[in-house]
């Protein structure tokens, strides 16, 4: 399929037409729930009953963290996503819990999860094999997250239950640091599954939506891995559609938080993927942060960023993104993805 032909036919979805198969294979390629239908089919039935059990695993593992935090945390992505995006926590596969946290409580959470059972490490052979305190400190000092943390289980659906613990919304790569005092000031109580944890209100979290996906667009060691997805801009639009979060209090937020130019960045791109005016609100709102920079090229900070010589549409369908890229990599480009790539 040609590239206006893929878009044409994303939008007619969008509008709740039924995908044909040449599209949903590439849907589901992209991983764009909101847009496939779901059926009740034995294989869909099927894959929800996998996915619950394993979103039941990994939320009670983290039940003793959730009561026994005595600082401010909000899950984010995951099931809590998938029911704003898609009706349903359990539409999306996830394969793990991210939480969020101030970076001054990181020794906390820590002691937490151990107490749970948790270990920063990664499974190797089919054991838990522990991080070194090279990579331990190659997450902290570089990424926004500490190296993750895992717990095996005794379900064969779940073997293992994985931790990220976020400690901003922004970037390792980014200059600024967020006000992670604003930001978890602005959370709710939520229950899934008969655990109780605390999530960020709709508006904060669409910010972050927004900033995650930002950061996925524009990493030149993901991109350099896997290209652009579909998914990113579906999350955003299905987001408004579905939740409607108020206008007004994202523009405030983006602008108490010094983020507004990439939350609109995010919107313009949905906007012109979906072409739908339910979007033109939350985009006229923050056009005094429009930054044409920003909109037109990837990398997350001055050092890095590259303009785009081709269109957003062709490069979200390029058949090799990772590969056409190359040709924009300096030397200190490609040190650092062969860095991320030993420790990630």
């Amino acid at each position: 399929m040609r590239v206006e032909q893929i878009v044409e036919a994303v939008r007619a979805c969008a509008r709740g037409g039924e995908p044909q198969p040449e599209i949903t294979a590439i849907l589901k390629a992209h991983k764009c729930h909101p847009l496939l239908k779901q059926t009740n089919s034995q294989a869909d039935m099927m894959e929800r009953a996998v996915n619950i059990s394993a979103v039941k695993e990994r939320y009670r593992a983290c039940e003793f963290f959730f009561k026994n935090a005595e600082f401010p945390y909000a899950v984010v992505k995951g099931a809590v996503l998938s029911e704003a995006v898609c009706n349903d926590p359990f539409r999306r596969v996830s394969g793990d819990v991210d939480i969020l946290i101030n970076r001054r409580d990181a020794d906390k959470a820590k002691r937490l999860l151990r107490e749970s059972g948790f270990v920063q490490g990664r499974v190797t052979d089919g054991r838990i094999v522990p991080f070194s305190r090279k990579e331990i400190l190659f997450y902290s000092s570089a990424s926004h997250q500490t190296a993750p943390y895992i717990k095996k289980t005794q379900s064969l659906l779940c073997p293992y239950v994985n931790v990220d613990v976020n400690m901003d919304i922004l970037w390792g790569e980014s200059e600024e640091r967020a006000d992670m005092d604003a930001v978890l000031s602005e959370r709710e109580k939520y229950t899934l599954l008969g655990v109780d944890f605390y999530k960020l209100t709709p508006e904060m979290e669409f910010i972050a939506l927004c900033l995650h996906h930002y950061k996925d667009m524009n990493s030149i060691y993901l991109l350099s891995q896997g290209g652009l997805s579909l998914r990113y801009f579906c999350d955003i639009y299905f987001y408004v559609k579905n939740v409607m979060p108020s206008v007004r209090q994202i523009a405030g937020l983006s602008s108490r938080l010094n983020v507004g130019r990439y939350v609109h960045v995010c919107l313009k791109h949905t906007m012109e993927i979906f072409s739908d005016p339910i979007l033109t609100p939350y985009i006229g709102a923050l056009e005094h942060e429009r930054n044409d920079i920003l909109l037109n090229s990837f990398g997350l900070n001055d050092a890095e960023r590259k303009q785009w010589d081709i269109p957003l549409m062709e490069r979200l369908f390029h058949p090799d993104l990772p590969g056409y890229i190359r040709k924009f990599f300096t030397d200190a480009d490609l040190e650092k993805i062969n860095i991320n790539r030993e420790n990630m």
